[in-house]
């Protein structure tokens, strides 16, 4: 049900997200640094696959089709566009705190960690809290593995079901069997895996190589009037979306040809 799938979610993120602010303020860098970082921001050498992982579980490309298809199940005519347009900017925004709020935390708590080590990074809430750190760690850990494992193969479900026009009936055989695939395959990658971390790096550094594809799709979409009437895309968001675009698209070559390089 799609009803308990937001209510699931919105707890699990908002509890998550408020955890990190409180992290956020005790453990942040110095103001300074933050500002000097954002005025002038680097890619250290060897770190390209972690900024695209960064971008890419900040704006997951299967996001895009699952938040298209939730808002046609929630609202289902034009008089509800203008709470639709709220619940987005809300939720973006509530989004990209928790994202600054998780990067200020990393930054002042596991500066020189190897986070190939998942219990080293439960180090500086042990600091923090004592013997509850591990436990409060592992919390969070299993919330932000759920919130994928709910989110990515109800993605994939509902974007199979789209292009095949299996409608919108969530027991559909089909529908059920590409959910269950795709969580099936994680679980196995994960069990198979010795160092989980690595893993889940590349697989969001994946989702940042993606997201220009998916997004060029979605912005041609917008334009095209002949679908979207008089709701099309104005030059001001275009702009907007192509810069965005631009700079996903040039660190994910820039990634793809180092990679190459490096073959």
């Amino acid at each position: 049900s799609y009803a308990y799938i937001e209510k699931i979610l919105m707890t699990l993120v908002a509890l998550m997200g408020l955890c990190f602010v409180v992290t956020a303020v005790i453990f942040a860098p110095a103001l300074a640094e933050v500002f000097a970082a954002i005025i002038q921001p680097t890619i250290p050498d060897g770190a390209m696959l972690n900024v695209l992982a960064l971008i890419g579980t900040t704006v997951v490309p299967y996001n895009l089709f699952l938040h298209s298809r939730i808002v046609g199940e929630k609202w289902r005519d034009r008089s509800n566009l203008g709470a639709a347009r709220w619940d987005l900017l809300l939720a973006v925004a509530i989004g990209v705190a928790a994202s600054v709020a998780i990067m200020l935390t990393a930054a002042g708590a596991l500066a020189g960690t190897d986070v190939g080590n998942i219990s080293g990074m439960a180090g500086p809430l042990r600091s923090l809290l004592g013997p509850f750190g591990s436990a409060v760690f592992g919390i969070g850990l299993w919330a932000a593995g759920m919130t994928s494992a709910i989110t990515a193969p109800l993605a994939s479900a509902y974007t199979v079901a789209g292009a095949s026009g299996w409608g919108r009936d969530h027991r559909h055989a089909g529908f059920r069997a590409v959910w269950i695939a795709v969580l099936a395959t994680g679980v196995v990658f994960v069990l198979l895996s010795a160092r989980p971390v690595p893993l889940i790096v590349a697989a969001q550094a994946l989702n940042g190589i993606i997201l220009p594809f998916a997004a060029v799709f979605m912005l041609i979409l917008m334009n095209r009037k002949e679908k979207m009437g008089e709701l099309a895309n104005r030059p001001l968001a275009n702009v907007i979306a192509v810069a965005f675009l631009l700079v996903v698209a040039a660190l994910s070559a820039r990634y793809i040809l180092g990679a190459v390089g490096l073959i």
